[in-house]
């Protein structure tokens, strides 16, 4: 084992049960991931200092997004759950997600901006999230964060309990991506939500 990887392995087994909560861990890993993934299509990242309930942050697009120049600045909103045991089914082809009514109302209601679900499965030992190399360091992780629109949420009844919870099925294949990501900022810019359910990354495409 590398010198690194044995004081990784230290640091963890002393900080595992003091230091930042392993919920924070996971949210700035996301956040980490998703700053990987837009930085280099242009687009920013806003950390709003209140947390909202259905808001964790805002990517925006400095710039015009589709070839008729008609659309600044598209953006919308990421709401970041992390998990270190989703369920998918038994086909494999969906991601089970428990969402609490409470959160699917707040993100029905918001109509000023989108707001997208990113769903992060993170191994349950941090030290497992990336890997240290000589010349820098690599995620070790599959792309297992998924998206959901409100085309997927559950609609809240009008007499409900805020804190239960009903199952929303996630498609595997909606990951994100670079491409999805920018597929998404069109779709904002353009109004057309529904030519992005259409959207396959180009290894998926046929």
């Amino acid at each position: 084992m590398s010198t690194s990887k044995i004081l990784k392995k230290q640091f963890f087994e002393k900080t595992s049960h003091a230091g930042t909560p392993l919920t924070s861990r996971m949210e700035a890993f996301q956040i980490g991931c998703i700053r990987v993934i837009v930085a280099p299509l242009g687009i920013t990242i806003g950390i709003s200092d209140t947390d909202y309930g259905c808001k964790d942050i805002q990517l925006t697009y400095e710039g015009y997004i589709d070839e008729e120049e008609l659309y600044w600045a598209p953006s919308f909103y990421l709401q970041l759950k992390s998990s270190s045991s989703l369920e998918y089914t038994k086909d494999a082809q969906h991601v089970i997600y428990h969402m609490e009514n409470r959160l699917a109302e707040r993100m029905h209601l918001n109509k000023a901006q989108p707001i997208v679900l990113a769903l992060l499965e993170l191994p349950k030992d941090p030290n497992e999230w990336f890997v240290e190399h000589e010349n820098g360091f690599s995620s070790v992780l599959p792309n297992r964060m998924y998206w959901a629109t409100s085309k997927e949420f559950p609609r809240p009844e009008r007499d409900f309990n805020p804190k239960s919870k009903k199952k929303l099925l996630i498609p595997t294949h909606q990951r994100i991506t670079q491409a999805s990501i920018f597929e998404m900022m069109k779709s904002v810019a353009t109004r057309d939500f529904e030519n992005l359910y259409n959207f396959k990354e180009p290894n998926d495409a046929k």
